[in-house]
Order: structure tokens, then C-alpha cells, then sequence
């Protein structure tokens, strides 16, 4: 039961060995048949917006808010 505590049979998760930190963020414009990609990557806690020859610091509201197509994470093991 969900007031009652933990389903029969449920264990707590083992502990995280690796966490994931989102570094590079892939970003699609236009339509299926014809668009443009453009990135944000993270350096460090900056992020930055890279379109072709232009690279411009980007804000962490800019980067949440966009639509992304792919993701990219670095593993980092727990110690």
C-alpha cells in the first residue's frame, strides 16, 4: 500500500555507483527534410551555444528551455 510503506517484496536500490553529469546538448532546427544542427556545451560551469563558426556564452535558462534532439553525459564513478 502506498500509506502503508514499501510494497512486499521491495528492496532498497543498491547504492549508485556512477553518476552522470550532461555536458553537450544537440540541438535540431527546421523539419525533417530540411534544417540545421546547432550544440550547447558545458565547459567547466559555463555553457556555451556553438552555431557553425559562432561560438556565444549561453545562459542556463537558454539551455534548459531548448529542444534538444541528443544528449551527451560524462560517467563519473561514486567514490
Amino acid at each position: 500500500s502506498l500509506l502503508g510503506g514499501p510494497p512486499t517484496g521491495w528492496r532498497r536500490p543498491a547504492a549508485a555507483e556512477h553518476l552522470y553529469d550532461l555536458f553537450g546538448i544537440a540541438v535540431h532546427h527546421g523539419t525533417m527534410q530540411n534544417g540545421h544542427y546547432t550544440a550547447y556545451i558545458r565547459r567547466h560551469a559555463s555553457w556555451f551555444h556553438c552555431d557553425d563558426a559562432s561560438v556565444t556564452p549561453a545562459t542556463p535558462k537558454a539551455v534548459r528551455s531548448c529542444k534538444a534532439y541528443l544528449l551527451f553525459y560524462i560517467r563519473k564513478a561514486v567514490s
